[in-house]
């Protein structure tokens, strides 16, 4: 496999797709709350959660559980940096799970009509390095939220360092990165204002997430996990350094704010019906993908019928009705998957510290939701993925 395609599968999986330390919090230095509208109490945090961390040595782990659209749970698990516990103030580096936030924020200013899923990106912006391809004009949000740009997932991974198409827009899917980025520069210039302006008076304020960022600053600092290499070792933290922010990368959140967007966006807050049927709808179909898909050969009961990309969220249909709406997200040093089931409106987040997390983010969804369904598909991309 060539290195831009394991960067790819490793960043993508995740959507689709120190341990001494961990014995010791259970009672003492992690801590899992239970809340409803009149009480806070006290909940014995899940071995079986622990056991998973030592194994695939993650040093600290986030969970959120949403029953009936409401968060009625969180537990932290472990430390978000060396002798720092995991707290309710912790803000987790998502990594991808950002792209839920940017397509938000684009639907939410669409359902006013101030912006267009079908309006061509290059009336407002042109990335430099496409300017003399005339298919940069086929480029729409629609097009760009389905993963359907031509690109490739960022400009590091050509060998010359600049972005260039390599299918083109519309006709294929590529998991690209770099497609949200340029999504955000549209905004920013149609709207006349910076992107995280618009995250802030679009998300945040009105779900008051004051535990949220889109850019890197100093005030949450100490609020910031230290990323885990594979060997559960504490690393210097990743950036891709595309500018002091990243519409699809390094949103800092946690787990209660992220459970108020989640909340949010099952309630389709802000959104048009027909905004509504596209975002849950699968427009960019995985079933038969070379990499994600699934053979006839292998497939169980458990394998969703139809998955893929909606607008901007992973789909998974179930074929009864039911659906699962997700992001996940990987870096090199953490991980995170959230997600919601359409029927149920039952949801789970889980946002942890650890090299390894590709691996462990299924097999803690599957311990912590009988429900969800997904996580077959995901096993058998990890099996052929790591096997090969």
């Amino acid at each position: 496999m060539k290195m831009h395609q394991l960067h790819t599968v490793l960043r993508s999986t995740l959507f689709f797709l120190a341990i001494s330390f961990i014995h010791s919090c259970t009672t003492k230095d992690a801590k899992s709350t239970i809340k409803d509208p009149v009480s806070t109490s006290v909940n014995t945090l899940n071995p079986e959660v622990i056991q998973l961390m030592e194994a695939y040595k993650i040093t600290g782990v986030g969970l959120g559980f949403i029953k009936n659209g409401v968060l009625i749970k969180t537990e932290y698990y472990g430390e978000q940096s060396p002798g720092i516990p995991v707290t309710d103030s912790t803000m987790f580096n998502v990594a991808s799970v950002t792209k839920a936030i940017t397509a938000e924020v684009f639907l939410r200013l669409a359902a006013k009509g101030e912006v267009d899923l079908d309006e061509p990106i290059s009336n407002y912006y042109v990335y430099a390095d496409i300017a003399d391809d005339h298919r940069h004009k086929l480029l729409t949000p629609r097009i760009i939220l389905t993963h359907k740009t031509g690109f490739r997932n960022w400009p590091y991974e050509y060998e010359d360092g600049k972005l260039a198409f390599i299918n083109d827009p519309g006709k294929t899917f590529g998991y690209s990165g770099i497609g949200f980025y340029i999504l955000a520069k549209f905004l920013e210039e149609k709207m006349s204002t910076t992107f995280p302006h618009l995250v802030e008076e679009i998300i945040f304020k009105p779900l008051n997430m004051n535990h949220s960022s889109i850019v890197i600053e100093s005030w949450f600092e100490d609020k910031r996990p230290t990323p885990v290499d594979a060997e559960g070792k504490y690393m210097e933290a990743y950036n891709l350094n595309i500018g002091y922010w990243n519409s699809a990368d390094e949103l800092h959140v946690s787990i209660e704010d992220y459970s108020k967007f989640l909340v949010s966006a099952m309630n389709h807050d802000g959104l048009t019906e027909e905004l509504i049927l596209e975002r849950e709808q699968v427009l960019s179909n995985l079933t038969s993908d070379p990499i994600f898909g699934t053979s006839e050969s292998t497939k169980d009961l458990f394998y969703p019928p139809s998955y893929g990309y909606g607008l901007g969220w992973m789909v998974f249909d179930y074929g009864d009705g039911n659906k699962n709406i997700q992001h996940g997200g990987n870096d090199q040093g953490e991980g995170a998957m959230a997600y919601y089931h359409t029927k149920s409106k039952n949801g789970l987040i889980v946002f942890c510290n650890g090299g390894n997390a590709v691996k462990m983010l299924p097999k803690i969804v599957e311990l912590l939701d009988k429900e969800q369904k997904y996580t077959s598909v995901y096993n058998y991309i990890l099996e052929k993925f790591f096997s090969e």
